[in-house]
């Protein structure tokens, strides 16, 4: 799942439509993403 995640927000992806495909929050998307490396926008 994380390398999914990583993968749609590369593509250019929203945190709300990773969140809503995914079924998890946008929080733990953003908090996920940020762990992995990524600087993610508010």
């Amino acid at each position: 799942m994380l390398k999914r995640l990583a993968r749609m927000y590369e593509s250019g992806l929203s945190i709300q439509e990773i969140s809503k495909q995914l079924d998890i929050g946008e929080r733990s998307a953003k908090r996920i993403l940020e762990l992995l490396g990524y600087a993610v926008a508010e």
